[in-house]
This record gives structure tokens, sequence and C-alpha cells, in this order.
């Protein structure tokens, strides 16, 4: 059972503990929903459903992780594929992009895709962001990282200095550095698409399921 559900990001935005944030952050991103071994997720081709079992209400101030709070979410995701998306400092967020992310969350959800989104601006830059992805209909947790603290993100991805807004698939099933892979640009709804089916096509046959299901 999710102890915090029907909490959203406003209601834990004042707390205090910054564990409490987090494993807020990570309840709403694995969520009850989440397949399992005794639930397992339906299987492609269905009917587009536009419904997601979460809602989320952006808080008037940011949520921030720092470098052990992001790699503790990578390792509560590994049951799930996710899309991470990382904007940097001083670069707009393109409309195309958001709106790939928020159909392609929709589309997938329920089949197991997750979506985080992590901003390297400062957080006066928050209720900008906010306005832009509530008007984009975005339903996913979005956190603040302080790059101040050295690459210890970079890290993370196994990658170089980010440069540029950059979306990620993290896939903890595949080994090593094949774990969390860049997605090349330019991508667009249906690009992106084609590839989580991919990955998802992985999952279900590492799960002894024919590759056909999806």
């Amino acid at each position: 059972m999710n102890i915090f559900k029907g909490l959203t990001l406003e209601k834990y935005a004042s707390s205090g503990s910054h564990r409490l944030v987090f494993l807020i952050l990570v309840s709403l991103l694995v969520g009850c929903q989440a397949p399992s071994l005794q639930n397992p997720p339906p299987t492609l081709p269905q009917p587009p459903d536009e419904t997601l079992a979460i809602e989320l209400i952006y808080p008037p101030a940011p949520v921030f992780l720092n470098a052990q709070g992001f790699r503790h979410a990578l390792n509560e995701l590994s049951n799930q594929l996710t899309l991470l998306y990382i904007q940097t400092p001083l670069r707009p967020l393109p409309a195309d992009e958001l709106t790939a992310v928020v159909a392609i969350q929709k589309r997938f959800y329920r089949y197991g895709l997750r979506v985080l989104f992590i901003d390297l601006n400062t957080p006066e830059h928050w209720p900008s962001l906010k306005n832009q992805l509530e008007s984009a209909g975005a339903n996913f947790p979005v956190a603040y990282i302080d790059r101040s603290s050295g690459d210890w993100l970079n890290s993370c991805l196994h990658t170089g200095p980010i440069c540029d807004n950059q979306l990620y698939i993290i896939d903890a099933g595949r080994p090593g550095t094949e774990q969390i892979l860049p997605v090349p640009k330019p991508w667009t709804i249906a690009k992106l698409s084609v590839k989580v089916k991919q990955f998802l096509t992985a999952r279900a046959s590492g799960n002894a399921r024919s590759e056909k299901a999806i």
C-alpha cells in the first residue's frame, strides 16, 4: 500500500523534511498503479489511454534534489522504464519537446513508463516553468538540482557536461552504462513513441513474454 497516496506536490512543498519530500516524490513516480509481477502491464497495441492514474498539483515553490536523492530516485525506478528530461541553464524549453513528453507519458503510463523532469536553472525560473508545464497539461514530478555542487550529475548519467536540454531513457534492466541512454535530437512524438515501444518490447521479452505482445 502506498502510504503517500493522495498527496500532491503542493502538500509537501512546505515540508521541512527533505527525506519526506524525496519519499513523496518517488512515491508519485512509482505509485500504486505501477506494474508488478502479480499485475503485469497490458500488452500493446491497444487504444491509446489518455487518462493517468495520478494528478499532480505543482507547488508555488520548487522542489529540490541533492546528489544522494537523485541517485536514490534512479534506484527506486529500477523496475520501470523512465524518461528523464533535463533542462539546462539559460536554455528555453521548446514547446514541441514538452508536448511530446506529455503525450508519450499519457500513451505509455499504463505500460510502466514514468517521467521525471529536472531543471538546472536557478529557483527563480520556477514560476515561468510552472506556467509552461500547466499550460501543456504536464503531469509528472519536477525537481531542481544545484549544479554548483560539482559534476556528480554527469557521473550519474555516465555523460560529459550537459550543454543543452537533453532527454534520457533509463532502463535499469540493461547492463552497465546502457541503463541510461540519451535520445538523439531532433525527436518527435512519433519517433519517441517508436523508441519507447522498442524498450518496452525488450523489457517484456526479458520477462519471458513474446516480443509480439508489443
